[in-house]
């Protein structure tokens, strides 16, 4: 790989770490949000190949739910604020036990936009995902700039 393929690496590393401050910022502003009373429409799992997943095929989740506010009926996808389309089929059919149709979750939404919810606002696995990666990239660009000072 040559320099400039390291510095890509470097910055998306950095970019990505960025992400999973931004998450934090998200995890802790849902202490404030209020819950409700909502329901599943629809739940399943769909394939995605290495192509759309970033080089690596699995299994996302694919979730509709209902809930009211103020008299307003709102409709969300949104799980938690960070997911994954790579667990694998059992992990997916796992999740999706919690999550059947016409069963009824607890929604939190922000009071300021009730339109923004999710159904795990305390789901970490997303933030240890992304700083994994994100140091990850950057271990392998510093050590690639390392070796390739010696050249």
């Amino acid at each position: 790989m040559g320099r400039t393929g390291l510095y890509i690496l470097i910055v998306g590393g950095i970019f990505v770490i960025l992400v999973a401050f931004y998450l934090i910022i998200e995890f802790n502003g849902a202490k404030h949000w209020r819950t409700t009373k909502g329901q599943i429409l629809s739940s399943g799992q769909q394939y995605f190949s290495g192509i759309r997943n970033y080089g690596a095929g699995g299994y996302g989740i694919n979730t509709k739910y209902a809930y009211m506010v103020d008299g307003i009926r709102y409709i969300s996808d949104k799980i938690a604020f960070f997911y994954t389309n790579n667990y694998s089929f059992n992990e997916a059919d796992k999740i999706l036990q919690k999550y059947q149709p016409n069963m009824e979750v607890v929604v939190y939404y922000d009071p300021k936009k009730p339109i923004n919810a999710v159904l795990k606002p305390f789901d970490t696995y997303g933030i240890f995902q992304c700083f994994f990666a994100g140091g990850l990239m950057l271990l392998l660009g510093w050590v690639g700039m390392r070796l390739g000072k010696g050249k």
